[in-house]
């Protein structure tokens, strides 16, 4: 009989005492739902018998048949977790060096903790992460990527978890066991795990990544404000602001917001890049003078009175907080981030990934929380019971993404540019779509898909190959989805989105449920489902339902919009793209601070009834 301690007797007890698989079992029922609405809409698509109405009805049974698969592997893992396992291996990071006082770097505890991880060859574990703050003063790279030479910002991370598989990583709860990390690398990063949980965790940088002040004049002229900046304030002239050589190339435009009194954002502007020419001018007692972008809002010059707070963001978008990428079945829940440079949490590239119970929202005594979205997911996550507040960005973004296709000499065959380490199963049935008006152009299945290569002066490229000739359009300047590479069939359920930048929920892929989730004080939509081909997000949603929602003090309640580029990427492209179909508004509520309820263009066999 396997002997046990008292401190492994205590720790049985807290395992017990944990939430069961009930959880899991919730999960599965919405994904049983998502079934029975992908296999209708295919049955309804098919009777029709015109040739679109056959390319989303073979869309919808793909969508079926990925969501009985994820319901299967689902229920094969459960045997596995650590919560149902007998006799899981019980671990506990200050075994592995880990103080936990918030002065030492227990980087390398956690790094020896996830090696014992990788040694147990997937026996069910469970790692414990007892009460304290846990200070990361290093970044390291994954073992999943380093055989990869175009791997940059993707695997770098703070606390990481690489390549571990039925774990269960349980910290003392968001109010006890805390991750503080610096700032060039994901604050937690899980890369390529199987079948794993993280939980009980509050994750946040180490000093504040943003300006925050209060304005004290604006010069509508000149384009300049005077900011007093607020105590744990990132000042213009700190290092921070400099990229750490492959950063650069992912930096994005800065946008700072205004926030009233009681931390409500007013409005948004555009600051020049950051860099040593544009910090701006240093003055006495705190204060600086900041230069804005010539593109600054029309409406920002009218909110910018003094006394306004002000945030300025150093955001960089591959620096997230809770961050999942190549990762399968994994579950994120009772997690909290509060300050973090791109998105709070995100699941890149990963199969039935599970937000529950998490939050997003600003240290005490400041204003903003994420520098971009709240959560940023691909098709087939769920985001349950979550609450989102004060993001400088979308709620949250559900997309999947475009790669562009060039021809090659044989027609069953195309090249197409890396945007990931992702491999295709033979069997995914690809999307093409019209890069400058998102018009659907056809889909073929997938025979099979090279490993990423390297062209010289190119860059990296995958060849795939088909089981057909693809359409003669389907090549040169066309984008191509995947959108069941990683799953298919999202949940966001029993959630709230509060005071954001752009839109509460972004909702760019298909086979959708929407549920009893709250939006409020949203500058431009409640909900946006689109395509943004800008940034290669898509493809247009079909077969959403949204149902029973309360949507207060936003721009528009729910909305249609597709955004193109043209070809020369100065203008907006007009859209072609076939409507968006299939999309059901139930019971949801929008009170008199909405100015507009439904602003629905290019959308087909929508159903609304409203409360």
């Amino acid at each position: 009989m396997k002997s046990v301690n008292l401190g492994q007797i205590a720790f049985c007890f807290f395992l017990s005492a944990l939430p069961g698989l009930s959880d899991d079992t919730a999960v599965a029922d919405f994904r049983r739902i998502l079934l029975g609405r992908a296999r209708a809409f295919a049955a309804e698509y098919r009777v029709r018998g015109d040739a679109e109405s056959l390319f989303f009805a073979e869309q919808s049974e793909a969508d079926a048949a990925t969501i009985e698969e994820m319901l299967k592997e689902a229920e094969a893992l459960r045997a596995l977790s650590p919560i149902e396992a007998k006799e899981p291996e019980l671990l506990d990071v200050r075994d592995f060096g880990a103080k936990g006082d918030g002065l030492a770097d227990d980087a390398d505890a956690f790094a020896k903790a996830c090696e014992a991880i990788r040694a147990l060859g997937g026996r069910p574990s469970v790692l414990r992460v007892p009460a304290g703050t846990y200070r990361f003063a290093t970044s390291r790279k994954t073992a999943q990527f380093q055989s990869w030479n175009g791997a940059s910002w993707w695997d770098l991370g703070y606390c990481v978890f690489d390549s571990i598989t039925n774990c269960l990583i349980a910290g003392d709860g968001p109010t006890n066991t805390f991750i503080r990390t610096g700032m060039h690398g994901k604050s937690f990063l899980l890369a390529n795990c199987f079948n794993c949980r993280v939980r009980g965790l509050e994750i946040s940088l180490e000093r504040l990544p943003y300006i925050e002040g209060s304005l004290e004049d604006y010069d509508a002229k000149e384009r300049t404000g005077v900011v007093r900046l607020a105590p744990g304030s990132l000042a213009p002239d700190d290092d921070s602001w400099t990229p750490h050589g492959f950063e650069e190339p992912r930096l994005f435009q800065c946008f700072g917001a205004l926030f009233d009194p009681q931390g409500l954002f007013v409005q948004d502007a555009a600051f020049l890049n950051w860099g040593p020419e544009h910090i701006g001018e240093k003055l006495e007692d705190g204060r600086w003078r900041l230069r804005f972008n010539d593109k600054t809002h029309r409406e920002f010059l009218d909110a910018a009175s003094a006394g306004r707070s002000i945030v300025i963001p150093n955001r960089y978008n591959g620096f997230g907080g809770m961050y999942a990428i190549y990762c399968y079945h994994c579950t994120i829940e009772d997690v909290w981030v509060r300050t973090c440079r791109a998105a709070a949490f995100t699941a890149s590239k990963s199969r039935g990934t599970v937000f529950r119970r998490c939050r997003d929202f600003p240290p005490e005594g400041h204003i903003l929380a994420s520098n971009a979205d709240g959560c940023f997911m691909n098709a087939g996550s769920m985001v349950i019971d979550c609450v989102f507040d004060s993001m400088c960005d979308d709620g949250l973004n559900v997309r999947t993404y475009a790669e562009l296709v060039e021809r090659t000499d044989r027609d069953d065959t195309v090249l197409r540019r890396e945007t990931g380490l992702g491999r295709n199963r033979a069997g995914e049935v690809a999307i093409f779509a019209d890069a400058l008006t998102a018009a659907y152009i056809g889909s073929c299945t997938v025979a099979e898909d090279s490993e990423p290569f390297h062209v010289k002066d190119k860059g990296w490229f995958r060849r795939t190959r088909f089981t057909a000739p693809l359409p003669e359009r389907a090549v040169n300047g066309v984008f191509m989805y995947f959108p069941r590479q990683y799953g298919i069939g999202t949940v966001i359920s029993g959630s709230t989105f509060r005071n954001g930048r752009l839109s509460g929920l972004v909702l760019q892929t298909e086979c959708i449920l929407v549920e009893n989730c709250t939006f409020e004080h949203i500058r431009a939509s409640g909900i946006r489902m689109g395509a943004l081909g800008d940034c290669k997000e898509g493809p247009p949603p079909y077969n959403v339902l949204i149902r029973n929602c309360r949507i207060s003090d936003c721009r528009t309640g729910i909305t249609s919009w597709i955004r193109m580029w043209d070809a020369t990427k100065t203008a907006w492209s007009k859209e072609l793209a076939s409507p968006m179909r299939g999309i059901e508004l139930d019971g949801n509520m929008f009170d008199a601070s909405v100015q507009n309820p439904y602003s629905l263009s290019h959308v087909l066999d929508v159903k609304t009834t409203a409360k």
